[in-house]
Protein backbone atom coordinates (compact mmCIF):
# COMPACT_ATOMS: atom_id res chain seq x y z
CA UNK A 1 0.00 0.00 0.00
CA UNK A 2 3.13 2.58 0.89
CA UNK A 3 4.32 1.98 -2.67
CA UNK A 4 0.91 3.15 -4.11
CA UNK A 5 0.74 6.20 -2.14
CA UNK A 6 4.57 6.73 -3.37
CA UNK A 7 3.18 6.21 -6.84
CA UNK A 8 0.33 9.02 -6.65
CA UNK A 9 2.67 11.44 -4.38
CA UNK A 10 5.44 11.15 -7.21
CA UNK A 11 2.47 12.31 -9.44
CA UNK A 12 1.30 14.94 -6.94
CA UNK A 13 4.92 16.52 -6.72
CA UNK A 14 5.66 16.50 -10.32
CA UNK A 15 2.53 17.97 -11.07
CA UNK A 16 3.19 20.99 -8.46
CA UNK A 17 6.52 21.87 -9.74
CA UNK A 18 5.47 21.24 -13.22
CA UNK A 19 2.57 24.10 -12.41
CA UNK A 20 5.21 26.50 -10.54
CA UNK A 21 7.46 26.50 -12.95
CA UNK A 22 5.04 28.02 -15.33
CA UNK A 23 3.62 30.41 -13.41
CA UNK A 24 7.03 31.66 -12.48
CA UNK A 25 8.89 31.63 -15.80
CA UNK A 26 5.73 31.60 -18.08
CA UNK A 27 5.05 28.73 -21.02
CA UNK A 28 5.41 29.73 -24.45
CA UNK A 29 5.63 26.39 -25.83
CA UNK A 30 2.60 25.11 -23.79
CA UNK A 31 4.05 22.20 -22.40
CA UNK A 32 3.36 21.97 -19.09
CA UNK A 33 0.09 20.61 -19.25
CA UNK A 34 1.33 17.98 -21.33
CA UNK A 35 4.00 17.08 -18.72
CA UNK A 36 1.65 17.62 -15.98
CA UNK A 37 -0.74 15.74 -17.57
CA UNK A 38 1.58 12.43 -18.61
CA UNK A 39 3.10 12.18 -15.33
CA UNK A 40 -0.12 12.14 -13.69
CA UNK A 41 -1.08 9.61 -16.06
CA UNK A 42 1.80 7.77 -14.98
CA UNK A 43 1.20 8.14 -11.19
CA UNK A 44 -1.96 6.76 -11.74
CA UNK A 45 -1.57 3.62 -14.39
CA UNK A 46 1.36 2.68 -11.72
CA UNK A 47 -1.19 2.77 -8.46
CA UNK A 48 -3.38 0.49 -10.66
CA UNK A 49 -0.71 -1.60 -11.63
CA UNK A 50 0.66 -2.01 -8.05
CA UNK A 51 -3.18 -2.61 -6.68
CA UNK A 52 -3.89 -5.33 -9.33
CA UNK A 53 -0.02 -6.87 -8.34
CA UNK A 54 -1.15 -6.74 -4.79
CA UNK A 55 -4.85 -8.60 -6.03
CA UNK A 56 -2.55 -11.31 -7.42
CA UNK A 57 -0.47 -12.29 -4.79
Amino acid sequence: MLRVLAYLLAGLVFAFLSWLLAEVGGDGLGLVPLVVSAVLWTAIVGAVLELLRRRRS
